[in-house]
């Protein structure tokens, strides 16, 4: 059985977008036909750009984020198809899955985002991601803070 986090290059490929994704899930983008879509005024949503697909919905603050991809350039697509239509900050970050964290690198590499960034997730969803934000903000700034709340899921800021 192959799994979908290779820590080696065996089942890892770089799709023609530039996008470092593992073997499966190359094959299902080519199933599944990529596209931006606005799915009503200010709701957008990007399929077929890796495993995850990345939402966005307008709101007061900027734009909240669903799922930033299992990859920084999964990420980096998902926005220049999204500046496209708006150049709203980043409000909020909600993942849903643990595996689709790794694309919020690019927002912040974007820079255009509201700080400190909330993060929200379901701590039930999310085995371990209390120990990946932890290192991910002990990496960027020991003055920047998080907490993991194992009951009610937390809110992260970066």
């Amino acid at each position: 059985m192959t799994r979908s986090f290779d820590t080696t290059d065996i089942n890892v490929v770089t799709t023609a977008g530039g996008q470092r994704v593992h073997t499966g899930h190359a094959n299902q983008s080519e199933v599944i036909t990529a596209g931006f879509n606005e799915v009503r005024k200010g709701v957008w949503n990007l399929i077929g750009n890796g495993l995850s697909n990345q939402s966005f919905i307008e709101a007061p603050e900027g734009i909240i984020a669903i799922d930033t991809g299992e990859s920084i350039e999964e990420m980096r697509e998902a926005l220049r198809r999204l500046r496209e239509m708006t150049d709203a900050p980043i409000a909020a970050v909600i993942y849903t899955h643990f595996h689709y964290v790794e694309g919020t690198k690019a927002i912040l590499q974007e820079g255009n985002h509201v700080t400190p960034l909330p993060i929200s997730y379901s701590w039930r969803n999310f085995a371990g991601i209390c120990t990946w934000s932890r290192r991910a903000i002990r990496n960027r700034d020991a003055n920047r803070r998080s907490r993991c709340d194992s009951e009610r899921g937390a809110w992260l800021f970066l």
